[in-house]
């Protein structure tokens, strides 16, 4: 069975999309290999502008999928306003390429929710690492985007326990992150915590990544054999 990882710094899974900065691209761009780019804003330093400027040149490569990861985070202290400015890049650059936004978010979901609604953005938005209430999720999905489960989910909070049993798979993914979880891990508990079988949540997944990234699940998996 071929589990996709959403969202991973490792390029040693077979079906997964790569998480790659402006740093590691010439090293981990290989043929086949899918990859979201973007600036993190853990990562934003005073040359950033030349980053982005690396960020929209990698964007048109044929195996970039996703822009990002990209987003806000109330724990740094880079201003919020150049934050935003970089995250409105991003945003702006997933509506030009008509590619998803793979975005890290700590304590600012109401914020990029808000920037969403006010700037009338379409493009599906990725919220990895979520780890929220279910109140949470269900704005982040009335809002036409994504949740994406990792390691959090094998240990998971109260919240994130109820969270999973009552929001619907449709806008469901799940990844390994930067942890050294295998991807069988997290389908494997979501799969306990909800009582969907295994083979099941592969379809819809599979179902939700077609939909999310206009990509053939089927095509890409012939390329790799």
């Amino acid at each position: 069975m071929n589990l996709l990882d959403i969202h991973t710094h490792r390029d040693d899974e077979y079906f997964s999309v790569l998480n790659a900065t402006t740093n590691d691209l010439e090293k981990l761009l290989k043929p086949g290999v899918l990859f979201s780019v973007g600036l993190h804003p853990w990562h934003i330093q005073e040359d950033y502008k030349q980053t982005l400027e690396l960020v929209e040149r990698y964007s048109q490569h044929k195996e970039c999928v996703a822009i990002g990861e990209a987003g806000l985070d109330k724990l740094i202290n880079t201003p919020y306003s150049v934050q935003e400015e970089v995250f409105l890049f991003h945003a702006h650059l997933a509506e030009l390429k008509n590619k998803p936004l793979i975005i890290h978010c700590v304590k600012f979901y109401y914020e990029i929710l808000k920037i969403r609604e006010s700037g009338s953005f379409k493009s599906p938005w990725i919220f990895h690492g979520f780890n929220q209430s279910m109140d949470i999720a269900l704005k982040i999905i009335n809002a036409g985007c994504y949740i994406s489960l990792g390691e959090a989910l094998l240990n998971p909070s109260g919240k994130l326990k109820k969270t999973v049993e009552k929001i619907a798979l449709n806008n469901i993914f799940f990844e390994t992150d930067n942890s050294g979880i295998a991807i069988e891990e997290v389908y494997t508990k979501y799969s306990e915590l909800t009582g969907v079988p295994l083979q099941e949540l592969n379809k819809q997944i599979n179902d939700n990544f077609r939909r999310c990234f206009n990509i053939e699940y089927e095509k890409l998996l012939a390329g790799k054999n």
